[in-house]
């Protein structure tokens, strides 16, 4: 090959060298720091190992999808399709850390616990993702794209961090298509951020009986409200695009369609498993204390919402994906649509739940210092494995497709270990730090 080798097409698909993603699952987690700063800012709970390990299966599945090449199967599936795993963990374990971390916070007072918020989920995530938008900048030519007029509000919405909050797009390229792609989701989970701080802090009022006919509220709402959706996506594409004609249609470019803006990139469609991830902590909040925990069948549920995670999966990599999804209206082609967004999100409350309720056998896989350790660094992970895998995919150009898997894993491994310790923790810490000094000196 040339030099856009299979490894330059996999970091296609990840969204960082090339504008072009056709199957776009791209995700992110935001929340428990590796090693977290005990401050006033983050409110002490105890860690639960078994989330932390849950990232890095959800960050794995995001990279892992994006090194395999596309023509690498097992039993005629595509690996690659491990992607589409990864955003429902992230976002709905998300909504659960968030509640778990500030909900006694918020409860004691709006104002104290929204100033520290802000700090602490800033210093979290806008340091890293600031510092690699820099370096695509400088090496991509984003920068000279940017510096040009028309180019300036693209800039100013990833300065911002609102890059999916409106279908912002440049060259017929949706951002999330865009260099620098895989940085979409951190702007859909700002805007949770934003959501939470005002609203769904409220959540903790919830009892346990409220907060569980909420959380089936939820899903029964999101998965009608997708239906009526998906039964009317003619109608209403056509629509918007007649009044925003440079606005593009599904049939013409899926890729970069409003429509698929609509149901994958933009925080409303995706709110509905950051809600649930809420919901999910505020039931175990108030059951982990009482003596129906100990009688909740946890290992069951955790094994059956696995199963039921890998049997929908192969379903849909088996039959889904090999039909006319996009102009069909039938049940596969519905259920292929929901991998967009919330298909998975169920399982995803069922498993987290399974996990912090009691010990489970997954649950003490996934609490192996190992794993811990990989998915105490999921975030560097996860927006730094589009530039490992280019890195590796020089130096192994010509090599066997087993070798370049290997190496952009090593790569994209070693860059996020790089990625942590020298810009998200120090970065955290002084921000943080900051903050408390200028508070202190302020009152």
């Amino acid at each position: 090959m040339s030099e856009r080798t299979a490894f330059g097409a996999a970091a296609d698909r990840a969204g960082f060298w090339c504008p072009s993603c056709v199957n776009g699952h791209q995700s992110d987690i935001m929340e428990n720091s590796p090693l977290p700063i005990m401050d006033h800012l983050t409110p002490h709970q105890p860690q639960i190992q078994s989330l932390t390990g849950l990232r890095f299966i959800a960050a794995f599945s995001i990279a892992f999808g994006h090194i395999i090449p596309a023509t690498v199967t097992v039993m005629g599936l595509p690996l690659n399709g491990t992607t589409m795993l990864g955003m429902p963990i992230f976002f709905t374990l998300s909504g659960f850390i968030i509640h778990y971390i500030y909900s006694e916070a918020f409860a004691l007072s709006w104002r104290g616990a929204a100033a520290d918020f802000a700090v602490a989920r800033f210093s979290r995530i806008y340091p890293l993702y600031f510092i690699l938008f820099l370096y695509i900048l400088v090496k991509t030519p984003m920068g000279a794209r940017l510096a040009q007029p028309d180019g300036l509000p693209i800039l100013w919405a990833y300065l911002l961090g609102i890059t999916t909050w409106l279908p912002f797009a440049i060259d017929g390229k949706l951002i999330g298509q865009w260099w620098y792609g895989i940085s979409w989701s951190v702007s859909t989970e700002i805007f949770f951020y934003i959501c939470y701080a005002l609203f769904l802090y409220r959540m903790s009022r919830m009892r346990l009986r409220q907060a569980a006919i909420a959380l089936i509220a939820c899903i029964l709402v999101s998965f009608v409200a997708a239906y009526l959706l998906f039964v009317t996506k003619d109608a209403w594409e056509t629509w918007i695009l007649a009044r925003y004609p440079t606005l593009i249609s599904r049939q013409d470019d899926f890729p970069d369609s409003f429509y698929r803006w609509a149901l994958y990139f933009s925080p409303y469609a995706q709110m509905p498993c950051f809600i649930a991830g809420v919901l999910t902590c505020q039931i175990f909040l108030r059951i982990k204390s009482s003596a129906l925990a100990a009688r909740i069948p946890a290992d069951t549920l955790a094994w059956g919402a696995a199963i039921g995670i890998a049997v929908v999966w192969v379903a849909l990599l088996a039959g889904g994906f090999t039909q006319p999804w996009l102009s069909s209206t039938n049940w596969m082609a519905f259920l292929v649509t929901l991998h967009l967004n919330i298909l998975f999100m169920p399982a995803c409350c069922v498993l987290i739940f399974a996990l912090v309720v009691r010990r489970t056998h997954i649950g003490a896989v996934l609490s192996v210092p190992t794993v811990v350790f990989l998915g105490e660094v999921s975030y560097s992970t996860y927006l730094g494995h589009p530039i490992a895998i280019r890195l590796a995919g020089h130096p192994t150009a010509g090599a066997p497709v087993a070798v370049k898997v290997v190496a952009a894993l090593v790569a994209t491994y070693l860059l996020s270990m790089l990625l942590s310790r020298c810009v998200e923790i120090p970065a955290k810490r002084f921000l943080r730090r900051a903050w408390m000094k200028w508070a202190e000196f302020a009152t």
